[in-house]
């Protein structure tokens, strides 16, 4: 049976919409592309052979085939197409708060200060079309976290989520951290490892319809998430009153 795996659009520079689909069948894939109402062009399909046959590692043909076709998927997400033909045009993806010296900013602050500690982990903003790092580029190393909040985005489908994939028990080994949230081809013992050990710890969260909410109102909004945290945490904020609180 063909199953379509993506279907993904992008703006061309005169404005029209590009689309392209990638199908599996068992061991091949092939890929469909064209305009948008357009006259469509069909690839043959690409045979794929397994790896490693008899050994522990194997990959079966139909493995191999599904595993050559997401990564097609994440190149082209990679140079601009989407997966929602209605964010076609726009800004690809957003960019999150990053942290600065404190003391560039200390005469301006007016206590009390929401406070929160600096995590080391990896920056990774989720919306309901996917997760991406803070530079735009998808997340794929961590799909059981996006899965927890799939019910999360079908009842907030315009919330932003900003935070770090992040485990504190790994607070003193960052390069475990990056091993396992950075892989672009993640195995299936990859992603049994990433699902043990990488949680998302969530900074903020933005509603697209509420842009003028204060963050001691969108902090309050933290709490819808509460019901779907199984690998999520509210990383801890505190409201501190004076300068020496802070240290």
């Amino acid at each position: 049976m063909i199953k379509s795996l993506a279907l993904l659009y992008k703006q061309t520079t005169t404005g029209k919409t590009q689309t392209w689909e990638i199908q599996v069948e068992a061991d091949k894939f092939r890929t469909i592309s064209g305009q948008l109402n357009g006259k469509l062009i069909t690839n043959e399909w690409t045979v794929c052979n397994g790896k490693n046959i008899g050994q522990s590692n194997e990959t079966s043909p139909s493995d191999q085939a599904l595993k050559e076709a997401e990564a097609k998927i994440t190149k082209k997400l990679e140079t601009g197409y989407s997966n929602s033909l209605t964010n076609v045009g726009r800004a690809k993806y957003f960019e999150p708060m990053l942290a600065h010296k404190f003391g560039d900013y200390e005469s301006d602050l007016t206590y009390p200060v929401a406070s929160q500690p600096k995590l080391d982990g990896i920056r990774c903003i989720i919306t309901k079309d996917g997760m991406s790092s803070r530079n735009g580029k998808p997340i794929a190393s961590a799909p059981h976290i996006f899965e927890s909040l799939r019910e999360f985005f079908l009842q907030h489908p315009t919330i932003v989520l900003d935070g770090e994939l992040y485990n504190h028990d790994l607070k003193k080994d960052f390069n475990k951290i990056v091993s396992l949230a950075k892989r672009t081809k993640p195995t299936s013992e990859d992603l049994k490892e990433s699902e043990k050990m990488i949680q998302y710890w969530i900074y903020d969260m933005l509603d697209l319809n509420q842009k003028n909410e204060t963050f001691s109102e969108r902090f309050i909004n933290l709490k819808l998430v509460n019901p779907f945290n199984k690998y999520c945490i509210e990383v801890p904020t505190l409201d501190m009153q004076n300068e020496d609180a802070l240290d």
